[in-house]
């Protein structure tokens, strides 16, 4: 398969980024993880027992690996260092297809419509947190998906490609300060169904102005948008709820939303030419796996690649010999939410009060 994409890059005629740079970072090197190629040893002070832990390429992308650990990581650096003990909350957005592909080319656009989502809840959440000042503020760490568990393998091309959604987990209230200046969380309270169904109208009308307003649609595209029925293509769920109790489901949770686009131990060979990926959950047509050649998945896999790393964009010609590269910006794809302002004293010590003063 290396050889073969090799091969490939070589031919193509993009001097931007170097065909041997392309394999780098769309392929890890195989001696990630194996202690062979080098590793560190580390043992218990108390009890003296010592493990190999072997060095990783530290590749952001295609490295399962690495991927995984950066996936443990930062869960548990959110649960031990900033995720307070309060009740915690996800909330996922999806757009229609007509947004998505602005997501995915322009970083700008993930960002703006992540801000708007973020100010609807701090909205929603305030008004269902009984004695919540008009100045308190959420925490909130938002994780942004270009891929779905079974690599989004809808018919669709690299003029059409398939955008992002958002996971958030936030924390179930609202944070502000005391007269003394401590920290001070207010739980919510009857977040419903029918109040999340509100949100996601409220927040259909405003990403669709925002699209207005920066250009990227036209008044009448979003005045026809308004009028799709079933939502319009927006999705809004945030029925999962954590208790402040269980820590350990709340690091599932922060894992889950922080997962890797694909996973070795769904991928197989099907031939000795062919590859097959086992989908997690069957799709609505009832196709639970897909063959690829190892060109075609490099191909699938590097247009679901985020734009957080470069990445190139891969397109094939018709005859598949040419593979062109769009190499994208930087962008983070978590983000951490603690707002300074009138309650910026809170913000600042968030991270240390994990049991801070508790209003019910």
């Amino acid at each position: 398969m290396l050889d073969s994409v090799s091969v490939t890059l070589t031919s193509a005629k993009d001097g931007r980024i170097s065909p041997l740079f392309r394999i780098h970072r769309l392929l890890p090197p195989p001696e990630c993880p194996i202690p062979a190629f080098g590793f560190a040893r580390a043992w218990c002070e108390s009890c003296g027992h010592g493990f190999a832990v072997a060095f990783s390429c530290k590749t952001r992308g295609l490295c399962p690996t690495c991927n995984a650990r950066r996936m443990a990581q930062t869960a548990a650096h959110v649960i031990d260092h900033v995720m307070p003990r309060v009740p915690v909350r996800q909330v996922v957005l999806s757009v229609p297809k007509r947004i998505r592909w602005f997501l995915h080319q322009d970083p700008k656009v993930v960002s703006g419509v992540l801000s708007v989502l973020l100010r609807a809840l701090k909205t929603t959440v305030r008004k269902h947190s009984p004695g919540a000042p008009t100045d308190g503020q959420i925490g909130a760490v938002s994780f942004i998906h270009r891929a779905g568990s079974s690599l989004n393998v809808h018919p669709a091309s690299c003029a059409a490609p398939l955008g992002a959604h958002f996971h958030n987990v936030i924390c179930d209230g609202i944070f502000a300060a005391n007269n003394d200046g401590e920290a001070v969380f207010y739980p919510a309270t009857e977040l419903s169904l029918e109040v999340f169904a509100a949100l996601q109208e409220t927040l259909r009308r405003r990403i669709l102005g925002y699209m207005v307003r920066h250009g990227y649609l036209d008044s009448q595209e979003a005045k026809d948008m308004l009028m799709w029925e079933h939502g319009g293509g927006f999705s809004l769920h945030g029925n999962v709820r954590i208790s402040e109790c269980d820590r350990d489901g709340q690091e599932k949770l922060l894992r889950y939303c922080g997962r890797p686009p694909f996973t070795l131990e769904r991928l197989a060979n099907w031939d000795e030419e062919r590859l097959v990926y086992q989908f997690q959950r069957p799709l609505p047509n009832g196709q639970s796996y897909r063959v690829f050649s190892p060109i075609a998945l490099m191909k699938q896999l590097a247009e679901l690649i985020h734009q957080g790393t470069r990445f190139a964009r891969w397109c094939c010609s018709s005859l598949g010999e040419t593979l062109c590269s769009l190499p994208p910006p930087w962008m983070n794809l978590v983000r951490y939410t603690k707002k300074s302002g009138a309650a910026f004293a809170v913000m600042e010590c968030w991270p240390r009060m994990p049991n801070c003063e508790r209003k019910s």
